[in-house]
């Protein structure tokens, strides 16, 4: 592994994860849900480090779950509002939506994240 991309995950935050969070979201991002969005992203990484039976935050947890923390706080983003509906319909439409603590679990469990204790 090049020494850059090393340095670039010992620099991984939940500060860097926001920012890539707020990236994935586009347009759809308002600069007012900074906190919002900050929230959302502690709790969808308290929960993957609880899914994933790693009892402390470490630079390694947070490489090994970036990816997933970053989905989940994207569709957790996504979904305010309408949280525990699996979906809604009106006049004719009708919108689906993905359960994040569910992915986040079944993610986990199949990509073999999880410790065994």
């Amino acid at each position: 592994m090049p020494e850059d991309e090393e340095n670039k995950n010992d620099d991984i935050t939940i500060d860097t994860i926001v920012e890539i969070v707020k990236g994935q979201l586009g347009p759809i991002y308002k600069d007012t849900d900074q906190e919002v969005l900050k929230n959302i992203v502690n709790m969808v990484h308290d929960e993957a480090l609880y899914v994933g039976n790693r009892m402390y935050e470490t630079t390694d947890n947070l490489v090994d779950l970036k990816s997933l923390i970053v989905q989940c706080s994207v569709i957790a983003y996504q979904n305010r509002g309408v949280e525990g509906q699996t979906r809604q319909g009106e006049l004719g439409q009708e919108n689906h939506f993905i359960d994040w603590h569910q992915y986040l679990q079944d993610e986990v469990v199949s990509h073999g994240k999880r410790y065994v204790i």
